[in-house]
């Protein structure tokens, strides 16, 4: 199902949200302990324009939950590899999924919002590493963190940050190359899911 894609500064309703300046403005330097790093980034909040229950669907079966044994039952990293390629069909596995928000409890109360919405943790452990040994402040971004909440109309909205935005900011040139390989991965997502490809994404 199509949808359009449209600039706007909003949350609910919007589609696309851009901030200014790319996260490449940051600092070449890694930081050290007690430095502070200033940077801008893209946030993308797009209108699938399909029903929320049944786009979630889609959604955890394109990108499957982590299981403990796709690394129990491997002797070696290499074999880590393998299974999780054999699972991570489109790139990433979900590794948190959080629906349970306090104020669902008193839905029937006044004032309250009474929209659906799922956080998800999602990445790829592998990629991860090789972020991983060159800062390991990057699992700080590492799984990437998204959100589906329902519209007023009860279709999915979907939002999450550029990852390259975000790895670009720690000031190494390997860590930046792997977010744009993460903005690639999560375009070939959006493709496999109907939802439109905001414009930039791929930088």
């Amino acid at each position: 199902m199509a949808a359009g894609v449209v600039m706007s500064v909003g949350i609910i309703g919007a589609i696309f949200v851009a901030s200014t300046q790319a996260g490449s403005m940051a600092s070449k330097e890694a930081p050290k302990s007690g430095e502070v790093t200033s940077y801008t980034l893209n946030r993308y909040t797009i209108d699938t324009k399909q029903d929320y229950t049944k786009f979630v669907a889609r959604f955890e079966k394109a990108v499957p939950s982590f299981t403990p044994d796709i690394v129990a039952s491997a002797s070696d990293w290499n074999e880590v590899v393998a299974n999780t390629a054999g699972v991570a069909t489109n790139g990433f596995l979900i590794y948190t999924k959080f629906t349970d928000w306090p104020w669902g409890r008193f839905s029937g109360m006044e004032g309250l919002d009474k929209r659906r919405g799922t956080m998800y943790l999602m990445g790829n452990h592998v990629i991860a590493e090789t972020m991983y040994r060159h800062n390991p402040g990057v699992m700080a971004h590492a799984p990437l963190r998204l959100m589906i909440f329902e519209n007023e109309r009860g279709d999915a909205v979907f939002q999450i940050e550029r990852p390259s935005d975000q790895f670009a900011a720690y000031g190494d040139e390997e860590i930046a190359k792997v977010g744009l390989l993460l903005n690639e991965k999560l375009e070939s997502l959006f493709s496999s899911l109907d939802v439109p490809v905001p414009s930039g994404l791929p930088r």
